[in-house]
């Protein structure tokens, strides 16, 4: 799965491959209920094709999110056969993958997929195992950490409504967050995606009426132009147009620069060690906001 399944949440999965049906049928059976999802590279619609990837994306996460199936439905009908059934599962815990068993199955292509059944096996160590309960209250308010993390992201919220960017509202939001590391982390992780996009989606439509203005500068673009414009008719280049395609989805692609502290945390030994990484994360942002607000002023005077 190309994202993280936190601990203390739920997930749920739309079942079509064989092999994943046969996994859940599997876990079912054998009275576990319990399957692993580590991060990896996945395509759009959330297939795994390791042959189709560059050479340097066919990874596996060491640490994967350890999930507990508490509902199955046959989804046949309702999805006039689009999909075999509606997994419903808790985020429990975490494993320590040791090895996979047969790394093979992550290269079929879409043909073999409609008819293969072998799925992912690996060696695993679990690292905890609890009720999601336990997961969304870790004590993380009383730790020294907390503190200047919600101080940092309260000052984060303010420079962000400054530049009207996302943001979480109000400062309870905020205070509310403090009860679970895991809570904390899966919200700030959806924040900086929101940002990615707002940033993409800015700084392409910036670039889009730069290229306008050097066209009427130079006399090949009228200097009124109507507020709906085609920018295929405009003429913008092929390259700004298909970026503009990507910012007007609101949803960029994020590079493994984006992932790697989050696994980082998911992969923490404790608590403390999460909380530390998160106070880092938000400090940093806080920073960058800080600059671009600067900026900001300094180009409006």
């Amino acid at each position: 799965m190309c994202g993280v399944p936190w601990p203390g949440h739920q997930v749920m999965l739309k079942i079509t491959d064989p092999s994943h049906v046969r996994m859940h049928l599997d876990i079912l059976e054998s009275g576990s209920r319990r399957l692993v999802v580590p991060f990896c590279r996945t395509r759009q619609d959330g297939r795994v094709r390791m042959g189709e990837m560059p050479e340097e994306h066919r990874r596996v996460h060491s640490c994967g999110s350890l999930l507990y199936l508490t509902k199955l439905e046959d989804v046949r009908e309702r999805s006039n056969g689009e999909y075999r059934f509606l997994a419903t599962h808790e985020v429990r815990g975490r494993v320590s993958i040791n090895r996979l068993l047969n790394p093979a199955v992550l290269f079929c292509d879409d043909e073999d997929a409609q008819f293969e059944t072998e799925y992912p096996r690996g060696e695993v160590r679990i690292l905890d195992d609890h009720d999601v309960e336990v997961h969304n209250e870790d004590g993380l308010r009383n730790l020294p950490d907390w503190e200047p993390t919600e101080e940092a992201w309260t000052e984060l919220n303010g420079l962000s409504e400054t530049l009207e960017e996302p943001r979480l509202h109000g400062s309870s939001a905020i205070q509310e967050l403090g009860g679970s590391s895991w809570r904390a982390t899966a919200v700030f992780e959806l924040l900086t995606r929101k940002l990615r996009a707002h940033r993409e989606h800015a700084n392409t439509y910036g670039e889009v009426r730069k290229w306008i203005k050097e066209e009427q500068k130079a006399g090949r673009l009228p200097q009124s132009l109507p507020e709906q414009l085609n920018a295929c008719k405009l003429g913008v280049p092929p390259v700004l147009v298909e970026k503009l395609k990507r910012a007007e989805k609101g949803r960029p692609e994020l590079r493994e620069e984006h992932w790697l502290p989050f696994l980082r945390i998911l992969a923490a030994g404790d608590v403390n060690e999460r909380a530390q990484l998160l106070r880092k994360m938000v400090c940093q942002e806080k920073e960058m906001a800080r600059t671009a607000v600067m900026l900001k002023r300094m180009l409006a005077e």
